[in-house]
């Protein structure tokens, strides 16, 4: 993984943006800290995104109390899904939504 781009504005309620480049599928995986919650989102080639707390049902809250075993398990959860490859990306054409996966594309009726 290439770090590509870091945004920092700490004075801001410690806002950060970290961006980093998973070479073996040439993701982008994109970290964002905002207030009380960081979100890790996936991105292809194609900006098709996939959000790390959808797939794992792990959410990253650091209040009450962040610790660093929260961030150990959230990377190794995000280390482990990568590896694995076998995730949906959704992405948006003409307003609509849609899932990519290994079985190809199909487009999502329900919104959420």
């Amino acid at each position: 993984m290439i770090k590509t781009d870091d945004c920092r504005a700490f004075h801001h309620m410690g806002y950060f943006v970290l961006t980093y480049n998973y070479l073996p599928h040439n993701y982008t995986i994109r970290l964002e800290h905002e207030r009380a919650f960081i979100d890790i989102r996936i991105m292809d080639s194609e900006n098709a995104w996939a959000s790390f707390t959808q797939i794992t049902q792990y959410q990253i809250d650091i209040y009450p109390s962040f610790r660093k075993d929260d961030i150990n398990k959230s990377l190794l959860l995000l280390k482990n899904l990568l590896e694995e490859n076998e995730f949906t990306f959704y992405f948006t054409r003409d307003n609509k939504l849609y899932s990519k996966n290994a079985e190809g594309i199909k487009r999502i009726k329900k919104q959420w």
